[in-house]
């Protein structure tokens, strides 16, 4: 049995009227909108970077960037003097397997050099310490602008693209560290990577 309520004498399709018609709900509040997210990342990232892009990345200071360049030069002239040292064991075993094979075996003599570099800097720059023998004897290492590790297959790739840079570009392009952001070279740019003094980054 329903209740005597106004409600069940209006029709189905009746409209209810919260309010009288014409009266205006006092003190009433807008609705708040909802805030929006903050802007992580950039929608374009030139170089040097913006100033936008930069507050994505952590703080360095400017010490951590002092000496760089010339530092860099310096780790790639010990680097390729010990790749040299190391591919003279590698040359004597290719030999013995050119003799071994009438000859076949010397076609190995073009691939001496990048694998043992590649393998060199898979071990090295990819390894714990984020750099090679050059670069801790002169105090820097990479790192990843998003703080991930450099992994062997990275720091491969690093040194592939900077060979391709030079290959196309000529050595000239390394000048470009005097003008982009953290003196970043463009093997830096395209893996998101720098370079930096490993005792005052962290």
């Amino acid at each position: 049995m329903r209740g005597d309520c106004p409600l069940n004498r209006l029709g189905a399709g009746a409209p209810i009227h919260l309010l009288p018609q014409g009266e205006k709900v006092q003190n009433a509040r807008p609705l708040a909108r909802a805030p929006r997210p903050p802007h992580i990342l950039p929608d374009k990232v030139s170089t040097p970077m913006t100033a936008a892009a930069a507050d994505t990345v952590p703080y360095l200071p400017e010490e951590a960037l002092a000496g760089v360049r010339s530092r860099r030069v310096a780790a790639f002239l010990i680097d390729y003097a010990l790749i040299a040292l190391f591919m003279a064991p590698v040359w004597l075993i290719v030999a013995v397997l050119g003799l071994l094979t009438f000859g076949f075996g010397f076609a190995l003599f073009g691939v001496v050099f990048p694998l043992t570099a590649l393998s060199y800097v898979a071990l090295t720059l990819g390894g714990p310490r984020q750099a090679t023998f050059g670069m801790q004897a002169m105090d820097i290492r990479i790192e990843r602008l998003d703080g991930r590790f450099v992994d062997p297959m990275t720091a491969i790739v690093h040194t592939v693209l900077f060979w391709l840079a030079n290959a196309i570009f000529s050595p000239l392009i390394l000048l470009a560290t005097l003008f982009t952001w953290r003196k970043r070279t463009l093997h830096d740019n395209l893996l998101g990577a720098q370079v930096v003094r490993a005792s005052i980054s962290h």
